[in-house]
């Protein structure tokens, strides 16, 4: 269970190639007003039955969502510039994730857009200038409508998601009904904005039943990427109790994320994931396998949370040790040109046949 943490603050708890994510921006820009070519999504079931032809290289759909392979990415710091960490390791970052409160706007814009001229795909976290139920209801349409009219400007893709992790937050349905009010408000207003829903993972599988999956979703054709907040917490102390359970995200989260992503026609990723220092030294290639499993379970984000911002003490830093190597080599790979069939991502949602189909 993740803590919880002031709106402008990250929160914990719990590859596509470089190559792509050009191919991505030269799509969008195609998209956009005032270009010739507009982006066509294929059919759900050519996507899922008749991969394209090997040489052909994986695309991205207007909002940024890869066809396949997986981007990985970090939140750095206190939405800290990554650019020391890209030096670091060699090559930017695909995503950088960042946390924004209501009056946070302009910032938020300023990154994103510094985020797309370096090559990063900008996913941003707001919390909310009123309540659920009021935003559910329309209050906030003003502040909503002018946040997504100054994103959908910008010349690239911007992963957006509204009051992450909400679990213990409120009324939960009134979250759902807010993020149903908001999601079309996002797809009408842009071309290049997808609309993210990110919850901690361990309440879907494992906790309250208003907590999970079908209890949250709040449609097809809503959520373009489904995203989870999911850490490794071996070594960590609870009640002076030492946490001695080697997670395993290839067996316990990503089969049953995935099969829930490709039954409701949506991508999904890691909007938030990390290891402790413990961790790290009991099992040096955790980070690797579960790259390689997401690739293999069709994910399309793998986004590390590189701060000790509300950490309950817990050690989350890439640091300059194993850590960082690890994920040296998975951005590494990342970055290495995929090809269709690397990965079975779902078709994106704004994409699907049945968009406009609630979910029971």
């Amino acid at each position: 269970m993740s803590p919880k943490t002031s709106p402008d603050a990250p929160r914990t708890g719990r590859g596509r190639a470089a190559a792509l994510l050009a191919a991505g921006l030269v799509l969008l820009a195609a998209a956009l007003p005032g270009s010739a070519a507009t982006v066509t999504c294929p059919p759900a079931t050519a996507a899922a039955s008749a991969p394209a032809p090997a040489s052909a290289p994986c695309a991205a759909s207007s909002r940024g969502i890869p066809a396949c392979g997986v981007l990985v990415g970090a939140a750095v710091g206190g939405n800290s510039d990554p650019a020391p960490l890209e030096t670091a390791l060699g090559k930017t970052l695909q995503i950088r994730r960042t946390f924004w409160g209501p009056n946070g706007v302009d910032k938020a814009v300023t990154a994103a857009r510094q985020d797309i001229s370096a090559g990063r795909i900008p996913w941003l976290s707001f919390k909310l200038p009123y309540d659920w139920r009021r935003m559910a209801d329309g209050d906030g349409d003003a502040w909503a409508s002018s946040l997504v009219d100054r994103l959908a400007a910008l010349r690239g893709p911007v992963w957006i998601a509204f009051h992450h992790e909400p679990e213990g937050d409120g009324q939960i349905g009134d979250w759902v009904a807010m993020q149903r009010h908001l999601a079309p408000m996002v797809h009408q207003g842009s071309q290049n904005v997808a609309f993210t829903m990110i919850l901690t993972g361990w309440h879907q599988f494992h906790g309250d039943p208003q907590f999970s999956l079908g209890a949250l979703w709040p449609g097809d054709g809503m959520v373009d990427l489904l995203g989870f907040d999911i850490y490794n917490e071996f070594g960590s102390l609870k009640d002076g109790q030492a946490n001695t359970t080697m997670l395993d995200l290839g067996q316990t989260y990503f089969p049953q994320i995935s099969a829930f992503a490709g039954a409701h026609h949506t991508a999904w990723g890691l909007a938030e994931t990390g290891l402790t220092d413990d961790a790290a030294t009991a099992d040096p290639g955790w980070l690797e396998q579960s790259y390689t499993a997401m690739r293999r379970t069709g994910g399309v984000a793998f986004t590390y949370f590189d701060s000790s911002l509300n950490s309950n003490g817990n050690s989350w830093e890439l640091g300059s040790g194993t850590k960082r190597n690890e994920f040296q080599a998975i951005l590494d790979q990342a970055a290495a040109p995929q090809q269709p069939g690397q990965s079975a991502a779902p078709v994106p949602a704004t994409c699907s046949p049945t968009a406009n189909r609630a979910h029971p």
